[in-house]
């Protein structure tokens, strides 16, 4: 059933993983996707060539969501071509050290914490809610219960608390 056609979807960090599958099945109910990477262009093709062989329309915009004027221009460049976002899904993450917690550094850590909630803040702080140009915010977190991505696991659950 294709009960998304005519929504548009901006998915980040859709180039591979988790969102590559939120991609998938959003574009299988009909729903046009723009895949966001930040550096695997690859993988952003990998991900068109799935939800066009689902019949939905697809947009590879490159931006690093955590600079503010990127994150305006991806919001810009969705709204030029679909004319509207329904979905917005922070899926993008800086991972952190992958190492076990008690061999990263405090620098580390702080790095870490300071970069995730700037991915969110610098796409979410440019759609405009008040006149809903933007129906549904979906934020994906991660629960992992590896020693080596300690990190990164904790940093995702504290951006949704």
């Amino acid at each position: 059933m294709r009960d998304l056609e005519d929504k548009v979807a901006i998915i980040t960090g859709s180039s591979r993983g988790i969102g590559r599958v939120i991609a998938d099945v959003l574009s299988r109910k009909g729903c046009s996707i723009i895949i966001n990477y930040k550096s695997n262009f690859e993988g952003a093709k990998e991900t068109l060539k799935l939800v066009e062989s689902n019949n939905s329309k697809g947009l590879i915009v490159q931006a690093d969501i955590s600079q503010y004027k990127e994150g305006r221009e991806l919001v810009k460049k969705v709204i030029d071509y679909f004319g509207t976002i329904d979905y917005l899904v922070n899926n993008a993450a800086a991972p952190g050290p992958q190492r076990r917690a008690e061999k990263i550094s405090p620098e580390e850590w702080a790095e870490t914490l300071a970069t995730n909630p700037k991915i969110e803040i610098g796409i979410c702080g440019e759609v405009d809610y008040t006149d809903e140009q933007i129906k549904r915010l979906i934020n994906v977190d991660y629960l992992s219960v590896s020693l080596d991505r300690f990190v990164y696991t904790r940093v995702q659950s504290a951006r949704n608390n």
